[in-house]
């Protein structure tokens, strides 16, 4: 069987002349498997699921963010497919706690939260911090951003990149990582990125040395706030050296 995320034209598109079966899952109409009436909840999310049209009851998930509920209803076709039952499903979502780098929170120091994010590409950015707002819809959210991945130190997608990290309250961005290898005309335009977010109202910052970018993180955090750490890497180990200081 071939599991197909419905809500996307190209992937159904992808899919159309498949030599197997294909099971369709998303929140739209017409998939095959439905999530339906999804909210946050105190513990995560939750949403009805609909199967082939038929109610099959509320499942929670200790996760947070719509498209982390279109992540656990594309695992659970899958593991239904290879026998796991519904109740069995229902029970596993709710003890399921993440995996390590996926909105992995670190700990709170002086009433800041850190929290550690693998987004490295513009969707993951901002599906990220819809889920994080979810979460802690009443602090004040930063994201610090480290272009890192073989598109992020590039301009391919700076548009993208800050149209998503324009749903942050305040944006950090750190170095261009091995930015000496990337042509000076290919490379990611990290000032317009600081402009564009600034005409939209969102302040923003950028620092060049890891040091400088703790240095400037630290004195701007208050209690209360959200700080989140996007990167694909290690981003220079500054969360744990903001947080321990």
């Amino acid at each position: 069987v071939l599991v197909d995320a419905g809500d996307h034209d190209r992937v159904r598109k992808l899919t159309e002349k498949a030599f197997c079966p294909v099971v369709t899952f998303g929140c739209g109409d017409g998939n095959d498997w439905q999530a339906v009436d999804i909210n946050p909840s105190v513990q995560g999310m939750t949403f009805r699921l609909q199967v082939n049209g038929v109610d099959r009851g509320v499942f929670e998930l200790s996760q947070w963010g719509k498209y982390n509920v279109m992540n656990a209803l594309g695992a659970m076709v899958m593991a239904h497919h290879r026998g796991v039952s519904l109740d069995q499903l229902r029970e596993g979502l709710i003890t399921f706690s993440g995996v390590a780098r996926r909105m992995e929170e670190l700990g709170e120091v002086d009433g800041v939260i850190f929290v550690d994010d693998f987004a490295h590409h513009p969707t993951a950015i901002r599906e990220s911090i819809t889920g994080l707002r979810s979460r802690y819809a009443d602090r004040r959210l930063i994201t610090v951003f480290e272009p890192r991945s073989n598109t992020t130190v590039r301009k391919y997608f700076q548009r993208e990149i800050a149209q998503a990290l324009g749903e942050a309250d305040v944006v950090f961005i750190g170095p261009i990582y091995r930015h000496d290898q990337i042509p000076a005309e290919e490379r990611l335009d990290i000032p317009w990125i600081i402009d564009s977010l600034e005409l939209s109202g969102t302040p923003a910052f950028h620092q060049d040395q890891f040091d400088d970018l703790t240095a400037a993180i630290r004195s701007y955090i208050s209690p209360g706030d959200v700080v989140v750490f996007m990167s694909n890497g290690g981003f220079g180990g500054i969360a744990r050296r903001i947080m321990m200081t």
